[in-house]
């Protein structure tokens, strides 16, 4: 697959889709995929132009305790936080 740019709009559409547990099936000519998609962030794909979009969140408020735990790891320990399971979510991403 190639990269490219993203229209600012279709940014935003991905990072607010990456916070939401029923996200859009489809983000303008992207499609959700259920395979990598998760918790932590979502991927979207366009097959004709062969592009993937990979959105992942940020620290979400209605999963305040846990997401600040990661943070919390990752600043004591690096190597820590690679056990974490948010790390080990977004490597199968």
């Amino acid at each position: 697959m190639k990269g490219g740019s993203l229209k600012s709009q279709e940014i935003q559409d991905f990072l607010e889709a990456s916070y939401e547990i029923n996200a859009p099936e489809s983000i303008d000519d992207y499609e959700l995929d259920d395979k990598f998609s998760n918790l932590y962030g979502k991927v979207y794909v366009n097959h004709d132009l062969k592009k993937a979009v990979l959105a992942f969140r940020g620290t979400g408020m209605k999963a305040l305790g846990s997401d600040w735990i990661n943070n919390l790891i990752f600043a004591i320990s690096d190597p820590g936080y690679k056990l974490t399971p948010r790390y080990q979510t977004a490597l199968k991403m």
